[in-house]
Parts: structure tokens; C-alpha cells; sequence
């Protein structure tokens, strides 16, 4: 056996804790028995059962993927058994982890996070539901910090609070320590917060250039206040018609999905913003996702928020799709040609049911 499941749903009953753990215990037991993928969910934990849990890690090192979601509330002595037991076992050659990272304080995150590191510095894959029960969350560059040890990644995803903002020389730091990254996700809950933490949606051009494998991107945009200030627009001057000017983009053979979460776009954003990802994206089949803020409980449906932008975002990436899709004009720079392209077709609407795009002079 190689593989081995299991998912416990505890309601009321916690007499099944201590068979759960036995259980464990009598699997450890089995001689010949060589995992190399292991899952296992619960909702409620014991100290024997992590004991026993621990050991069986302990004893399976031929474990290459951890699927471990610790959905067992914020007892705080139970999560340093976690931290005492279950991080101090993980296998050494584990590739693929994912788990749920309870932390009290800001030490207390930086002492599990780095246990991790230290554990299973080859990994492949690391997906972290970041929880803070003390009401400190992370924010910034910073908070990434025990991460950047681990050189072989390919895919960070972390789930948190309101996001993490990202300046253009954190985003050049990141791609220094994950040269390999093909999938990189620093998702926010969908849930109405106080303040919008991410990117500048300029620095989706930081992205670009510094990500060469990239194939997914998960980051929250924050608002854009103003006109973009897009580098290509400045230097035109410096460049012909007849010259060819470069533009950064990301691999157009690789990136095919920019998640933006809950990130709000205005309409007037819009041709700015497709203006954008017309130059960044050249994939045939580019995806932009959003996920809608979850309204709160208290508001009647009529008092919702006008922050749902799923309109907006699916008219940039039907515009950035016409743009890809239409024969270009090369007596104009590349991105003069984008906006007058875009400009001219800001009606641009999709076919609900078929997600088609549909512009003036297109047949239906």
C-alpha cells in the first residue's frame, strides 16, 4: 500500500478519539508498509492521537505528498503539539504539503512556519492555510521571509486574512528565491475587510519579467486610484514607428491564469487595465478569475455594497481576447494599436451561456 486516506468527521462524539489514535498506532505497526502519499483530515485532535499521528510520519519517510488539513480548532496547548510533534516529523524528502498553520502571535508564526522550512527544505509544493487567532495576520514582505529558503519550490499557495502587499522589489526578491515557481498564490478570504492589501496593478509587470516559468498568478489587486502610469507610454518617444520597442511580458507559452480574487476594478479602469494584460498576456487561452466578496450577514440584499466586479473583470478579459484575437496594425507602436483597439470597442459584451465574445460588427 502507497497511498492511504483518511477523513474524520467528529460531531459530538469524542469517544472515537482514542480509537482513531489506536488506529493509528496498529498502522505504524504493519511491517512492509512503504507510504508515499498520505491524507489525513480530522476536525478534532487529541494529544495521543498527534503522538501517535507523529510517529507514523516519523516512521513513513518514504512520504513524498502530506495532504493534513488540522481543522481542530484554537485550543492553544493542542497547536504546540502540533507544532512540538506533527512539524518536527515531516519527512525529509517530502515534495507536496498541505496543512492549515495556526499561530498566536507573530514569534509564534515565524517559529511553526520556520519548523516547516527546516523539516522539508525539497519541497515542491507548499499550501498553507495561514489562521491567526490573536487577530495578527500577515501583511507584508516580510512575513514571507522563512519561505525564501526553500529554492526548489514550484508552487506557494497561501490562503489569509486580507492579503499580502507586495512592492516591485519584493516581487524581485521572490523571483531570486523561487527560480522554478510555476504557480504562485497569496489568496485573501473572500470576505469584506477593512482595507485591499496586494499589488499595484503595475507591478503585474514585475511579475512578468521576473517569473520566466510562471503559469498561474493568485494575487489581490488593490484599487487603482487615477490613470495607470504604463512605462511603454512614457518612452515612445524614444521609439519610431518603425522601431521595434520591447515589452515585458510573461511566458506566452506558460501563463494562462491571473486570479485576482476579490479584487475591486472600476469601470473606468477597465481600458487601462486591458491595456495591461493586452501586453503582459499572450496566451491563446488566458483565464482571469474573480471571486466575489461574500456579503455580510447583517446587510439586507438591497444594502449590499456596489464592490462586485465580476462585470468589469470579465469585460477586461473579453477586450484583452479581441485584442488577441484581431490582426495588428504594425505601422503603430504595439500598445498605441492595444488602446485604440480597446477604446473602440469598450462595448464589448459575452455571451452569458457560452462566454463568447461578441463585438460590434461580429456576428452573433
Amino acid at each position: 500500500m502507497k497511498t492511504l486516506n483518511i477523513v474524520l468527521n467528529y460531531q459530538e462524539d469524542d469517544d472515537l478519539l482514542p480509537i482513531t489514535a489506536r488506529f493509528l498506532c496498529t498502522i505504524s505497526g504493519i511491517q512492509g508498509l512503504c507510504l508515499e502519499t498520505f491524507a489525513f483530515h480530522t476536525n478534532k485532535a487529541s494529544l495521543q492521537l498527534l503522538q501517535n499521528l507523529a510517529s507514523l510520519l516519523q516512521e513513513q519517510k518514504a512520504i513524498r505528498v502530506l495532504d493534513m488539513p488540522m481543522e481542530i480548532g484554537h485550543e492553544r496547548a493542542l497547536h504546540n503539539s502540533v507544532q512540538d510533534l506533527i512539524y518536527h516529523a515531516l519527512p525529509k524528502e517530502l515534495k507536496e504539503f498541505t496543512t492549515d498553520l495556526i499561530f498566536f502571535s507573530f514569534d509564534d508564526y515565524l517559529t511553526r512556519a520556520g519548523t516547516i522550512v527546516r523539516q522539508a527544505q525539497q519541497l515542491h509544493s507548499l499550501k498553507l492555510y495561514l489562521d491567526g487567532s490573536s487577530g495578527w495576520w500577515p501583511e507584508g514582505f516580510y512575513d514571507l521571509t522563512p519561505f525564501l529558503e526553500l529554492s526548489e519550490l514550484e508552487n506557494l499557495e497561501l490562503v489569509t486574512f486580507s492579503g499580502i502587499h507586495l512592492d516591485p522589489d519584493d516581487i524581485v526578491a521572490l523571483g531570486k528565491s523561487f527560480p522554478k515557481m510555476v504557480r504562485f498564490a497569496i489568496k485573501p478570504l473572500p470576505c469584506p475587510v477593512a482595507f485591499d492589501v496586494g499589488i499595484k496593478a503595475t507591478a503585474l509587470i514585475d511579475f512578468a519579467t521576473t517569473f520566466p516559468k510562471l503559469e498561474v498568478l493568485g494575487i489581490r489587486i488593490e484599487p487603482i486610484h487615477g490613470p495607470l502610469v504604463l512605462p511603454w507610454r512614457r518612452s515612445t518617444d524614444h521609439h519610431s514607428h518603425s522601431q521595434a520597442q520591447a515589452y515585458p511580458s510573461f511566458n506566452s507559452s506558460r501563463f494562462r491564469l491571473l486570479d485576482v480574487g476579490p479584487s475591486f476594478l472600476s469601470d473606468q479602469d477597465v481600458p487601462d487595465m486591458a491595456e495591461l494584460l493586452s501586453v503582459l498576456c499572450h496566451h491563446p487561452l488566458l483565464e482571469i478569475k474573480y471571486e466575489r466578496q461574500e456579503e455580510p450577514e447583517y446587510l439586507e440584499p438591497e444594502e449590499t455594497p456596489e464592490e462586485d466586479s465580476t462585470k468589469t473583470w470579465r469585460k477586461v478579459e473579453a477586450l484583452v481576447k479581441l485584442v488577441h484575437g484581431t490582426e495588428r496594425d504594425t505601422t503603430k507602436p504595439y500598445h498605441e494599436w492595444c488602446q485604440a483597439l480597446i477604446l473602440n470597442n469598450m462595448d464589448v459584451e459575452i455571451d452569458e451561456d457560452e462566454e463568447r465574445i461578441i463585438a460590434e460588427g461580429e456576428l452573433a
